[in-house]
């Protein structure tokens, strides 16, 4: 999963080029951060919601935010490729599994991707997380500001906007 130039030769620390050595869970396990993360990202949702945005500051500021953009860019983004990757490659891919870069898939309608999430319980199919729509990062970033910035690329936006974005752009309903 790391980028192919970082990658060493056995494989990804995430995720090993043996496939017997997945996780049968979930297609990548969150790091620690991750979850320590959703707790805080929680707590400042609610105070921002609340009107007590120095206290939603305080709680985004105990978020590991670079971590969990360097766990995502490097590893979350390209879990499922990274995988298909490694199966094809030994010959253990699995008919029917979609191999294709995320640029060629199709994005389902909003209605579609709104029964995914509620079907899932807002839970990231890949790694087991949980996730949070699109709707609401938006709106807590305009609340709080420059503290959560969404922006158009991966290194401008706060690296939990990154983690806990729901995306069902991988999932089948």
């Amino acid at each position: 999963m790391c980028l192919k130039k970082d990658r060493h030769p056995q494989g990804c620390k995430w995720l090993d080029a043996d496939p017997s050595k997945w996780s049968k869970a979930t297609l990548l396990s969150a790091i620690p951060a991750v979850d320590a993360g959703f707790e805080h990202f929680r707590q400042a949702v609610e105070f921002a919601a609340t009107g007590c945005l120095a206290a939603a500051q305080r709680e985004l500021d105990s978020i590991e935010e670079s971590e969990l953009r360097d766990w995502y860019v490097e590893h979350a983004q390209v879990a499922g490729i990274r995988r298909f990757e490694i199966r094809a490659k030994n010959g253990t891919q699995r008919e029917g599994v979609v191999g294709q870069p995320r640029a060629k898939l199709k994005y389902p309608s909003r209605a579609t991707e709104q029964r995914i999430f509620e079907r899932d319980a807002y839970t990231c199919v890949y790694c087991g997380i949980g996730v949070v729509s699109r709707r609401l990062l938006h709106a807590f970033s305009k609340v709080v500001g420059t503290a959560f910035p969404m922006e158009t690329t991966n290194a401008t936006t706060h690296g939990a906007a990154l983690v806990y974005r729901a995306v069902a752009d991988h999932v089948e309903p």
